[in-house]
């Protein structure tokens, strides 16, 4: 009978579960288990015992001892791979040095040579990126961001006057208004006035126009600005009836006098009258519209009517004040003089205060950001592509990449390999896109330049050198890091293990989610190039209230106050001008005016007489000469033309327009009525002609009186408009000897078209226009090269798919399909996301645009299939090239 106490060491039995696997723990226990019971009974318990502990110790022995060999072999194997680490850290060490650099450089120069269509591509591509925004930037550094050359230019402030029917401030200001508020406030420390004009410069036989900013003596000081040689202007020089003296420009004591520094002192012509040059402005001065001279206003002592609107100007800040209060301190004494001269200044008239840059840059800045916008974009597809095309460049070296992971190099190791890449193809782009900006730099001056603010200051400069370096340098980065997302050890483990099969048949995710955000930035910026398109041809096809635009000549001359008197010398100069001019083979017709249809004008406010409660106000009022209607083409609607005998006594009888007859008559008869506060009586109204747009095609035609040029003894500065029966400039010529057959010192500029007056009166909208266009053909250019590049890359990955496809029976159109199909799932979301952006970005274009809604669905869904054509045309050739696969040689290749 066996003890109940026979039972194997507790200990020893533990050691033996723990020893043996799960699956044969129990069959080992009960084997044990039941010999060490026979032998207990055959044997004492002790001896049973000791049996079981050395069956334990073999069980457990043999485990032990493996587990101590790899113990020892993890140790050494940890040892081995912390050298390794040790070892791979100095390698990487090595690389980021500037001898390692260099080396990769000189790898990546080579690697890019042995595929010189790949590497043009990719360095054409980033140029037309680059190129495009160092051209941008070079506009927008020299119109906008160049700081503006005077003191604390954030104390210095723009007056203008502002009516509530007229849109807001800008409008000119009076003399006796400016002196009033000068005088009146505490937060000004000083104030000038001015005007522009222009003045003829007799330098030589043949005179010069130059622009002249008529101005009070306090400008420079104002400004902060001292003359580079000479004198300032002096309150003695602003003093009514003193010898006229003037500052003159940088720019024009080289181009006109040499740069003799003689000059200063010396008294010079202007418009036939004696003045005396006392300085020279700084170079890189600059004041609106780049004015050559600077003469004295010679206001004090003056006697200039209150409601003659012709003057602004810029004030500095008393310390510590604001433009805010500043200006509620100018309006409340503006209500003062309101209510002082009711004539002059009531009637919904206020004054306003502005930060200077608001004047001195213009009103083109929304158009340059929005076009910075749209060149960032164009060089983000730029980006993308090259990007791309790196990626397909790398599917092709996966093998060699695989090796390099093989022998140790990690994925940061790697890193200076791909940059080195980047940068070499960012680098070369960057020269190319340089070159290219400086002859786009002066084009966009050439074409442009009237509707850029200090376009005189625009030029390739250090600071657009060093935004053209930093963009290529952030480019290179960008594209040269973008492969190494793909290059992961385990894909190029696979790559090694597919062995002779090539390329990997896995599609890349990235690059497809590249070529999607392509064709959204590229939507983009075509809905904005169609958007402003579309408002184009509907300005192009605007009423001007004129015929036929291209058969125009217009021009401009000013006839010295010092040699012409009004009266007779004026209206007979004029008049004889129009018999030359008319005289000329091919000239039709000829008429003068003081100022030019759709440049704005001389505005009044006017009535029927007798009736004040009737009056309109901003009439534009032209005195106009025999030939001005013929000239134009403007139609007669009721009444009668001015004769002959009214044009040659200046007879108290005028010609109104259709707006102006609504306003004043409301709709009943005209003809016969008499308006006007000129003349004692009023002005017989004797017809009522056709509407012409005055300020431009966006503007509607103001109300407008004309009268004879004679009435008020003509106009010094006067715009001829000559019609003809063939090509207007070839008319230039004889007008020029006509004007120098009559006076040789009055000059003649402003040679253009009517119609090319109206394309520059679209100013920044055409400026806008023109360069999206071309940003918008860059952007189908590079999105269509995008798109090529991919499907073409995929149709060679799945060379043998598609042969196996092929050798299955299925038919080439089938093949043709899926290709197609393969690009519509690229294109289709990248179309829908930009089609999202685009209507998110489309408000910012909302000024610029004419009689088109910013979310215009035919504008949209045009650019959207234009872009969809432009997919398929680069996925056609590919598509095509898959269903010429030989089906046995892609397999036998394979």
């Amino acid at each position: 009978m066996t003890d109940s106490r026979a039972a194997p060491p507790g200990l020893a039995r533990l050691m033996v579960t723990l020893a043996t696997p799960p699956r044969y723990r129990q069959c080992v226990l009960g084997d044990l288990e039941e010999a060490f019971h026979l032998r207990a009974a055959r044997w004492s318990l002790d001896e049973a015992r000791r049996w079981y502990w050395r069956q334990a110790l073999r069980s457990v022995l043999p485990g032990l001892s493996t587990r101590l060999r790899k113990w020892e072999g993890d140790r050494e194997t940890e040892i081995d791979l912390g050298e390794m680490r040790r070892k791979r850290r100095a390698t990487w060490a090595e690389e980021w040095t500037m001898g390692g650099w260099i080396r990769h450089v000189r790898l990546a120069v080579r690697s890019l040579a042995r595929k010189p269509g790949f590497a043009l591509l990719a360095i054409v591509t980033l140029g037309l990126g680059i190129g495009a925004n160092t051209a941008i930037f070079s506009v927008l550094y020299g119109s906008l961001l160049r700081p503006l050359p005077y003191s604390d230019v954030d104390r210095l402030v723009y007056l203008s006057d502002g009516h509530e029917n007229f849109g807001g401030a800008g409008v000119d200001q009076t003399i006796p208004n400016l002196l009033d508020l000068r005088e009146g406030s505490r937060l000004m420390q000083s104030s000038a006035m001015f005007t522009f004009t222009g003045g003829n410069l007799s330098t030589s036989e043949q005179p010069e126009r130059v622009r002249v900013l008529l101005t009070s003596s306090e400008l420079l000081s104002v400004l902060g600005v001292a003359p580079s040689l000479g004198r300032d202007l002096v309150p003695e020089d602003d003093l009514n009836g003193a010898e006229r003296t003037v500052l003159i420009s940088d720019a024009l004591w080289r181009r006109s006098f040499g740069a003799d520094p003689g000059v200063v002192g010396r008294t010079t012509i202007i418009d036939a009258a004696p003045v005396r040059i006392v300085g020279i402005t700084p170079p890189g001065f600059s004041f609106p519209a780049a004015p050559d001279v600077f003469m004295t206003l010679q206001h004090v002592g003056g006697d200039y009517p209150r409601g003659n609107r012709n003057y602004n100007a810029v004030g500095r800040l008393a310390a510590g004040a604001s433009v805010e209060a500043l200006r509620e301190e100018l309006q409340g004494i503006f209500d003062g003089l309101v209510e002082r001269y009711p004539d002059a200044n009531g009637g919904g008239w206020y004054t306003w205060a502005a930060p200077i840059d608001e004047f001195v840059l213009g009103m083109n800045r929304r158009s340059l950001y929005l076009l910075s916008g749209a060149v960032v974009l164009v060089l983000l597809i730029a980006c993308v592509n090259v990007a791309n095309l790196l990626l397909v460049r790398s599917e092709s070296r996966q093998r060699e990449l695989a090796v390099r992971f093989a022998l140790g190099a990690g994925r940061a190791g790697l890193v200076p390999h791909f940059i080195s890449e980047g940068l070499v193809l960012s680098v070369l782009g960057g020269a190319i896109g340089v070159l290219a900006a400086i002859g786009g730099i002066d084009l966009l001056v050439a074409l442009y330049g009237g509707s850029l603010a200090r376009s005189e200051q625009i030029d390739l400069n250090g600071t657009v050198l060093f935004f053209s370096v930093g963009v290529s340098l952030i480019v290179g980065l960008v594209v040269g890091l973008v492969p190494l997302f793909r290059a992961q050890p385990q894909r190029l483990q696979a790559s090694l293990k597919e062995g002779a099969r090539g390329s990997s048949l896995r599609s890349s995710r990235l690059g497809r989610s590249l070529v999607m955000a392509e064709v959204a930035l590229a939507l983009v910026i075509v809905a904005g190039a169609g958007l402003l398109m579309n408002s184009m041809w509907r300005l192009q096809h605007v009423d001007l209230g004129l015929a036929d635009t291209d058969e125009m000549l217009t021009f401009q001359l000013t006839l010295p106050e010092a040699k012409y008197e009004e009266g007779a010398p004026v209206v007979g100069f004029f008049d004889e001008l129009s018999r030359e001019l008319t005289s000329i083979p091919g000239v039709e017709a000829v008429g003068f005016v003081n100022r030019l249809p759709l440049l704005g004008g001389y505005n009044t406010r006017i009535s029927v007489w007798g009736d004040p409660e009737r009056e309109a106000n901003f009439v534009s009022y032209r005195p106009v000469t025999p030939g001005y209607f013929d000239a134009l083409g403007v139609p007669l609607l009721s009444g009668r033309w001015l004769d002959a005998a009214e044009y040659a006594d200046g007879a108290e009888s005028v010609l109104i327009n259709e707006t102006l007859a609504r306003r004043l008559f409301a709709g009943a008869d005209p003809i016969g009525q008499r308006i006007g506060s000129w003349v004692e009586g009023g002005m017989a109204v004797v017809g009522v002609v056709g509407d012409v747009k005055g300020g431009g095609p966006t503007r509607p035609a103001p109300p407008a009186f004309y009268f004879p040029f004679a009435t008020f003894g003509g106009e010094r500065a006067a715009s001829a408009i000559v019609r003809t029966a063939g090509n207007p400039r070839a008319l230039i010529p004889h007008v020029r000897q006509a004007v120098e057959q009559l006076d040789p010192q009055v000059p003649v500029y402003g040679i253009r078209t009517m119609e090319e007056v109206a394309v520059q009166r679209l100013g920044s909208r055409r400026f806008a226009m023109s360069l999206f266009g071309v940003f918008a053909g860059l952007a189908l250019l590079l999105g269509a090269v995008g798109i090529y590049g991919v499907m073409s890359f995929s149709v060679t990955q799945r060379t043998r798919e598609l042969g196996v496809r092929l050798a299955l029976g299925a038919s080439r159109g089938s093949v043709m399909r899926m290709v197609l199909s393969q690009s519509a799932r690229l294109v289709g979301p990248g179309l829908a996301l930009g089609l999202l952006l685009a209507l998110a970005a489309a408000r910012l274009l909302s000024s610029l645009l004419f009689e088109v809604s910013a979310v215009d669905p035919v504008t949209y869904l045009a650019v959207a299939s234009v872009l969809a054509m432009v997919a398929l045309g680069a996925t056609f050739v590919p598509a095509l090239r898959a269903t010429r696969v030989d089906p046995l040689t892609s397999i036998r290749n394979d």
